[in-house]
């Protein structure tokens, strides 16, 4: 790729790509405990990569899979088949400087609308509609709806029901919950349990959320993934396991909304943004938790 040659890109160490994510910022996609884990699980061709001004000060940063793609985009799904871990593909967040206009040479189909000012060669209206669902900050929803969704959390609390973070429970005990709510939401175990299990004993900081239970057994588990820097604290939503016997009690939207408050309160205590993604609006229930935003593409030649 010719644009490639030109656009001032240059290679950096793992310690260095580390350094300007925790300054300017990224999400789970791009964050570089996840990266370096999937680069042991999948033993992928990596390479870090970032882009300097005159001065030497980096501006931004990328993770490279396969000398074309950048990290976790859609199309390198075929990279990461062997094994299911829960790392979305659904929105790319660079550390990037705010303020920067540059090119990127890699390839992308979900670059965030956070960097539409800043990539020269990205285009967010010829995408195939690609969209990210991105939470409600939580003072946006109706008084009416606060006030339904405070009321289901108190009938499930009055009906044996109790609330416990997910750091409560062993990596191994957390992951066993899930996947036996899962099945019973699914019909289907959860793949590579001993990989998700090694992720969350790994890296506990970047799973985040509660466990429901009632009367003292779980019954509802979240698998949401946590990224923090500076300025930001995103949130991917991954999936749910719950059981299905209690559907009297509401127990998706009840871990929905108590997970989302304690998100926006942990954001709130820190001073730092929320970014609370539902991934694709693949389903009509996200309508009513999230606003959607375009996603954009690199166009490279």
């Amino acid at each position: 790729m010719l644009i490639r040659y030109f656009s001032g890109w240059e290679e950096a160490d793992a310690l260095t790509y580390r350094k300007v994510y925790n300054i300017l910022g990224g999400n789970s996609s791009s964050n570089p405990d996840l990266l370096i884990f999937q680069h042991e699980v999948y033993n992928i061709s990596h390479r870090f990569m970032v882009r300097a001004d005159p001065k030497g000060n980096i501006l931004a940063a990328a993770c490279v899979w396969n000398d074309k793609y950048l990290a976790n985009d859609c199309a390198t799904f075929d990279l990461t088949k062997s094994k299911s871990l829960p790392i979305s593909k659904d929105e790319i967040i660079l550390p990037m400087n705010k303020n920067v206009k540059l090119v990127i040479p890699f390839r992308s189909k979900i670059i965030s609308s956070l960097h539409s000012n800043n990539i020269i060669n990205s285009s967010y209206k010829f995408n195939a509609n690609r969209n990210i669902c991105i939470a409600k900050n939580t003072s946006e929803f109706t008084s009416k709806t606060r006030q339904t969704r405070q009321r289901e959390v108190k009938k499930f609390l009055a009906n044996g029901g109790e609330i416990k973070p997910i750091s409560c429970f062993t990596a191994s005990d957390a992951m066993d919950i899930y996947d036996k709510l899962f099945c019973i939401r699914r019909g289907v175990h959860t793949k590579d349990l001993v990989y998700n299990k090694a992720l969350l004993q790994d890296y506990p900081d970047k799973f985040f959320g509660h466990v429901l239970t009632h009367n003292g057994e779980p019954c509802a588990m979240q698998i949401i993934v946590k990224a923090e820097t500076q300025y930001f604290i995103c949130f991917d939503y991954i999936n749910i396991g719950y059981d299905t016997n209690f559907s009297s009690l509401c127990l998706g939207t009840v871990l929905t909304w108590i997970n989302l408050l304690a998100a926006q309160d942990l954001c709130d205590k820190k001073q730092k943004q929320m970014r609370f993604s539902f991934g694709k609006p693949t389903f009509t229930y996200k309508t009513r938790w999230c606003h959607q935003e375009p996603l954009g593409r690199i166009i490279t030649f």
